[in-house]
């Protein structure tokens, strides 16, 4: 904002005091004043044209012409007190020619003060051209990590998708696994069932034996052929829910004897597992080679390994060695008395 005095207005108050001089000296101290009032009015007019040019040159200083302005407002308060005081006026215009002086110092002060402003806004430019590109380097690198960052909201959806399908997964499978733990703790109890039926066929075979044990105590060995009925059922009794079924087959290429032949054995099948049994009153070497060759022949025929086992009454010699080197069970029923 620039500051302006009003000239005509202190020409008029000139005026009124020249006409109002009482005393000849005091008129030409008033024409005094009056020229000096039209040298200073032209010397402000050129000051002021030249604070008007600063303004325009940075705002900056905008704060300091203010200042100026209020200060020459004070100036021409004091020149209108000057009219009211003409008697005054030497010592008012002595003050005056000080404070120009003053103001011309504070302008050539002004004047030092915006060249170096002048120096200062070009280093600024300087810089904020360096700022600028360093604006533009740092904005191309946050366009790289804002892309950045749109990749890896991708990952982190595909991620989502896989955990919400892991758990999905996961929550079929504590269903399986509950399921699972049902039907094991079914299983449990079908087993505990199953021990107390094995108890009681312990139970019936210790009476059976003691059975056989007296008939053979009295009377002798028993003839194969009854020995092997009177134990089918117990057969049944060792195991269980087990499926005997005879198996039959014509050797003709005399695998067995060297001399075509009908093979014929017990099979025992539980659940996955073939068990050829052999239910003897009395078993010997023979017996045991014979039964590992038909578990031989068995395996080629069907394609399972099965487990062999020997039911016996009475066991020879060596039997037992024979056996345990040629994975054949050997299951007694009747003990030595």
């Amino acid at each position: 904002m620039s500051t302006s005095i009003d000239w005509s207005r202190l020409e008029e108050v000139v005026e009124r005091a020249v006409r109002k001089a009482r005393a000849e000296e005091l008129k030409d101290v008033a024409e005094a004043v009056k020229m000096l009032a039209e040298y200073m009015k032209t010397g402000f007019e050129k000051m002021l044209e030249r604070i008007e040019g600063i303004e325009r040159r940075l705002e900056a200083v905008e704060s300091i012409l203010l200042d100026h302005g209020k200060r020459l407002e004070a100036v021409e308060k004091t020149l209108l007190e000057y009219g009211r005081r003409l008697e005054d006026h030497s010592k008012i215009l002595q003050e005056h020619s000080k404070r120009l002086e003053e103001y011309s110092r504070r302008l050539e002060e002004h004047s030092r003060r915006i060249e170096e402003l002048t120096r200062a806004v070009q280093e600024h430019s300087k810089r904020l051209e360096e700022h600028s590109k360093i604006l533009e380097e740092q904005t191309r690198r946050i366009e790289d990590l804002v892309k950045a960052v749109q990749e890896h909201s991708k990952r982190l959806e595909e991620h989502s998708k896989i955990l919400e399908e892991h758990s999905r997964r996961i929550e079929d499978l504590t269903k399986v696994v509950q399921e699972h733990s049902k039907r094991l703790e079914e299983l449990s109890r079908r087993v505990e069932e199953m021990n107390k039926v094995l108890i009681e066929h312990s139970k019936r075979i210790e009476e059976f034996d003691r059975t056989v044990k007296t008939v053979a105590h009295r009377y002798g060995v028993l003839t194969e052929e009854s020995f092997r009925d009177a134990m089918r059922y117990v057969v049944e009794e060792i195991f269980g829910i087990a499926r005997v079924e005879k198996w039959v087959y014509n050797d003709v290429d005399g695998y067995l004897y060297k001399v075509p032949a009908v093979i014929e054995v017990d099979v025992v099948i539980r659940d996955r597992e073939h068990i050829l049994l052999e239910i003897k009153s009395r078993v010997g070497r023979g017996d045991v080679y014979e039964l590992n060759r038909i578990g031989e022949l068995y395996k080629k025929i069907t394609g399972v390994k099965p487990r062999l086992a020997i039911l016996a009454g009475f066991i020879d010699r060596g039997v037992k060695e024979l056996a345990e080197r040629l994975d054949v069970e050997i299951i007694p029923i009747i003990t030595p008395i």
